[in-house]
């Protein structure tokens, strides 16, 4: 067992206060039970005394969506804050997620010499390998709602205009909690006391070579990498696609991005929430993300009961950081 990220907010560049309120809520549906523990102090981020409901009602519509299309029985704990992340108007980080510890070789292992984020272990397991504590460790950037310019919208209608539409982007962080990411690193090493992700187990070059068996080399993690396994590539070939799925791996590597995302370029509109750039809001889970969380073992719903439209019900180790950016577009 590892602990991959104790808190996103630990990467901020100040330091969060002290917590002296904590909430939380749980949202069954289907079969898997989100626990959420907001951890910001009182009065600030998700107790703003202003925004902090919308907040709170936001991440909620997130899981929602989440626990809709995942069957798996268990609780998911996700600890969550805002926190002071900067930006620049060529681009801007939306949040940060991971998670909050990783296993390997435990009994009702999916697959052994392989690690798993707590989320998915405890679900392959059967019961909570690390009762207690946090599974998912999530925090968004308060400097959107006070910078100027374009700044987060939380209304439970999607954002369609220059704002960023926050739950989009919570349930981007969710996934990457959940165990849509990879370990391999610039100079294309991977893994942790020589083990790899299980995520880093179905990525391939585009000869059909796992990238995990290949001479590590740079050259093995930028340009020209895809997924192979067999849920999400039959998703993205009924969707016209060609061959593996094309994974986000440009020329040169960005931290926290690269071979983490599906591909930016070609997959847009609603089958853009798992790729590294904010382009619109995306509140649905797409086919081929969903297919890369059965192939690595989750038991999912592709087409859930639909709800009631939104507003009719009420509702360590450093590194393991994903961040989702916002950008100035040059296409479209």
């Amino acid at each position: 067992m590892r602990s991959p990220h104790r808190r996103a907010v630990l990467s901020a560049p100040r330091v969060i206060s002290v917590v002296v309120t904590v909430a939380m809520f749980t949202f069954a549906a289907q079969a898997v039970t989100f626990e959420v523990t907001f951890t910001d102090a009182s009065g600030s981020g998700f107790y703003d005394p202003v925004l902090g409901a919308d907040r709170r009602e936001a991440f909620q519509r997130a899981t929602d969506v989440w626990s809709r299309h995942l069957l798996n029985p268990g609780t998911i704990r996700i600890n969550v804050s805002f926190a002071a992340m900067g930006g620049s108007a060529a681009s801007t980080p939306l949040a940060e997620a991971g998670p909050a510890w990783i296993f390997a070789n435990f009994d009702g292992a999916w697959r052994e010499g392989t690690w798993y984020s707590s989320a998915m272990a405890d679900m392959a397991a059967g019961y909570d390998l690390k009762p207690g504590y946090q599974d998912i460790a999530v925090s968004f950037n308060a400097d959107l709602d006070t910078a100027g310019g374009a700044g987060w919208y939380y209304d439970p209608q999607a954002s369609s205009g220059g704002e960023i539409d926050f739950q989009t982007v919570a349930m981007h962080e969710i996934a990457h909690g959940l165990g849509v990411f990879s370990s391999f690193r610039p100079d294309g090493t991977w893994g942790y006391y020589g083990i790899g992700m299980i995520f880093d187990s179905f990525l391939v070059d585009s000869s059909g070579n796992p990238l995990i068996e290949k001479t590590i080399d740079p050259s093995n993690v930028t340009n020209g990498v895809f997924w192979n396994g067999p849920s999400a590539t039959a998703a993205w070939q009924e969707l016209g696609g060609q061959g593996d799925v094309p994974i986000y791996a440009p020329g040169v590597w960005r931290t926290g991005s690269s071979l983490s995302h599906l591909d930016e370029e070609t997959f847009t509109g609603g089958m853009d929430l798992t790729t590294p750039f904010y382009d619109q809001a995306a509140r649905s889970i797409d086919a081929v993300t969903l297919g890369i969380l059965e192939d690595m073992g989750w038991q999912v719903d592709y087409d859930p009961p639909l709800l009631p439209e939104p507003g009719t019900v009420a509702l360590l180790v450093v590194g393991f950081t994903f961040a989702m950016l916002r950008r100035r577009r040059l296409r479209r």
